[in-house]
């Protein structure tokens, strides 16, 4: 935090913090397991049901990739002590992700 008096007021200018490296392949690993779902989804739409074995092989890497970003963010938790705002939101992510696996799918 950096502290600037202008006109005898004090303001505060906020540093942003850059995201840990568990932070960024947590990210990265979630747009994956999306991007793979999103193309299990569609490719399902296009054959109607009767899509080949591959594509359910897919599907559950995703839900894999999924586990392996909320194991990134319960990392950076326990073993970083980093609880900021974006590993919360991945978490609260990853949990709808997997709450969208049970009940839609």
């Amino acid at each position: 935090m950096k502290i600037i008096v202008k006109n005898n007021k004090v303001k505060y200018n906020y540093v942003e913090r850059d995201k840990s490296e568990g932070e960024r392949l947590s990210i990265l690993l979630y747009r994956v397991a999306i991007v793979l779902m999103v193309f299990c989804l569609l490719m399902s739409i296009f054959f109607r049901g009767d899509t080949p074995m591959i594509l359910s092989g897919v599907a559950i890497s995703s839900f894999v990739c999924n586990l392996g970003s909320m194991a990134f963010s319960i990392s950076e938790i326990y073993l970083y002590e980093v609880y900021t705002s974006l590993t919360r939101n991945m978490l609260g992510l990853q949990i709808l992700y997997i709450l969208f696996w049970i009940f839609i799918i």
